[in-house]
């Protein structure tokens, strides 16, 4: 599936609120044979009624989201099942590679903001 055209924004700050104790920080770079470096959203309270029900429905309610909002599209994103033998609630979403191999927090609190507006989440 190719990815529709989109132009990378220029990288911003992304303002997260954090409402937890943040994670410590690691100290000493990554292992030389990390293979991914990266930022995904977890998205949960889906449909469960089967293993691919969750990622359809989120597919769904982008799609929804681009057809009323043409001239605002976000970002591409990548949206991987939860559970792939399972059937889960939770999906997770990232910045399609073909977009961008570096990680953009920015891009997805952008993603998160335009997922709080869709109706059915």
């Amino acid at each position: 599936m190719s990815v529709p055209s989109y132009t990378l924004p220029p990288y911003t700050e992304p303002h997260i609120t954090l409402s937890r104790t943040p994670s410590p920080v690691r100290k000493g770079s990554d292992a030389p044979d990390a293979l991914i470096s990266g930022v995904e959203l977890i998205i949960s309270g889906l449909p469960h009624n089967g293993v691919s029900a969750a990622t359809h429905h989120l597919r769904a309610l982008l799609g929804e989201y681009n057809l009323q909002h043409p001239s605002d599209p976000p970002v591409p994103v990548r949206i991987v099942a939860g559970d792939e033998r399972n059937s889960v609630d939770y999906v997770f979403l990232s910045v399609d590679p073909a977009v961008t191999q570096e990680p953009r927090p920015d891009l997805l609190e952008q993603v998160r903001r335009m997922i709080l507006t869709v109706r059915g989440l």
